[in-house]
């Protein structure tokens, strides 16, 4: 192993105002080129779950009374295998299940460019096509875009509100008024929320045990982050709505451990619960849009005031500040409009878009949102107040840049089945048996499994008791 995950997760651990010594703790182990990739997409899988991981060590350390933190352990096998999660995914004897729907994917434009279109939710798609006018069908859509201006479709689409990116490379992204942002903000950001007394909570079952975090995130990169408090013991309760869809092949692997209900916040019946959750909790991930929470009442503000010491994780793809700040976007968007997949495509000597190997800004994004969550927990404790940390996908994209290349990255060969077999566990669901990856990272002397299977939203909107 080289020593950049080292040096990965010094840079982060600085960000977040942890100590140099925690460092020391770690110890990493594993090759350093897993993935097939010319982004080291190994080092940002290896440090954001080391990030997380040491996180959850020292938050455990404070709460149990430890003199010293306990050795935290991450292999860079096991980082990589956790972050195809999603992918790996499957029931016993059956093929895993379709993440895409049939719409998805790249175009060629009239204009020579290349697009992405991401339709996995019903209303994307609907948007998507009604501003293409085109019909249901992959070939008229390619049909109707092989016509039109990618830069025009960009435009009418999010105006329809849907979600579709011109491909730009590295240099087009740098220069656009979006991508200029992120040459002078972190790649995550902890801040303080308000002035609440210090909160010296014991507990020495686990490094969250007997804490409480809602999370109102649905794609990828939030859920990452909720499974990883669940799964270091916290009493996770994601909160849905009815009318808000999710990519139910992917629950099964993104809501593990967690409880799952549904709460409409635009219902005044509703809003009165999740306010009642709100002044109990510990931390609330967001995974929605900048502001549209804002708009039902749960701002930053009003969250604070609900619940002083309270430790707040906003995920978003482009993050608060820029032109972009408010539009809705992906991993794979991301990866496409941000010049990663531009990058691919020329170092693969391809003629398509070339996105990474795994959805490594999600589950980078998730880890990273974990690790906030924790820090701001241990910081309460130390120091008081409530916290507030911020990650997106386009600040990871950009982090993960200045990781570095690796030169014929691209001939790595894909993991095989004998290197997954291992880090597999099976789950029993209500209705099959589920193959998923094993919880990533390790902290001497704590156990750890998933508690739970994946849920539909079906449990009752309180609290377990502690």
């Amino acid at each position: 192993m080289t020593d950049a995950p080292r040096a990965a997760l010094a840079g982060l651990w600085k960000l977040v105002g942890g100590a140099d010594e925690a460092i020391e703790t770690v110890t990493f182990s594993g090759s350093a080129h897993v993935l097939p990739s010319i982004f080291d997409v190994t080092t940002a899988a290896t440090a954001s779950i080391a990030g997380a991981t040491l996180a959850a060590a020292e938050l455990h350390s404070h709460r149990s009374g430890a003199a010293v933190l306990p050795p935290v352990a991450v292999d860079s096998l096991e980082a990589c295998v956790a972050f195809l999660s999603t992918n790996l995914l499957h029931v016993h004897g059956e093929s895993p299940p379709a993440l895409w729907d049939d719409l998805a994917g790249h175009y060629e434009a009239a204009d020579g460019r290349w697009m992405q279109l991401h339709t996995n939710f019903a209303h994307h798609r609907e948007a998507a096509v009604r501003a293409i006018d085109a019909g249901q069908d992959r070939a008229d859509v390619e049909r109707a875009i092989a016509s039109r201006s990618a830069f025009d479709l960009e435009v009418d689409i999010a105006a329809e509100g849907g979600v579709a990116f011109v491909l730009r490379s590295t240099e087009e992204w740098r220069s656009h008024p979006q991508g200029q942002v992120y040459d002078d903000l972190d790649v995550v950001r902890l801040d303080r929320l308000d002035d609440a007394p210090a909160e010296r909570r014991p507990g020495t079952d686990g490094p969250l045990s007997g804490l409480r975090v809602l999370d109102l995130t649905r794609v990828i990169a939030g859920p990452v982050a909720g499974r990883t408090l669940a799964g270091w013991g916290a009493d996770v309760l994601r909160v849905g709505a009815e009318h808000l869809p999710v990519i139910g092949a992917a629950l099964p692997d993104t809501n593990l451990s967690k409880r799952f209900t549904n709460l409409d916040l635009r219902r005044a019946g509703d809003a009165e619960i999740f306010r009642s959750l709100v002044k109990q909790a510990d931390v609330v991930l967001r995974g929605y849009r900048p502001g549209a929470l804002d708009a039902l009442g749960f701002g930053l503000e009003e969250l604070a005031a609900l619940r002083p010491g309270l430790v707040v994780v906003d995920v978003s793809a482009f993050g608060p500040v820029g032109p972009w700040a408010p539009r809705r976007g992906f991993d794979s968007l991301v990866q496409t409009t941000s010049g990663i997949a531009h990058a691919g495509m020329v170092a693969a000597d391809s003629d398509r878009p070339k996105p990474l190997p795994c959805q490594a800004l999600d589950h980078a994004t998730g880890y990273f949102a974990a690790m906030l969550a924790m820090r701001g927990l241990t910081r309460r404790m130390i120091d008081g107040s409530g916290w507030y940390g911020q990650a997106s996908l386009a600040g990871t994209g950009r982090w993960l840049e200045d990781l570095g290349s690796i030169p014929g990255g691209l001939t790595q060969p894909d993991l095989t089945d004998a290197e997954v077999a291992p880090q597999m566990v099976d789950v029993d669901g209500a209705d099959a048996t589920y193959a998923v990856v094993a919880p990533p990272g390790r902290i001497g002397g704590i156990d750890r499994a998933w508690s739970a299977p994946a849920t539909g939203a079906t449990d009752k909107p309180v609290w377990l008791d502690r």
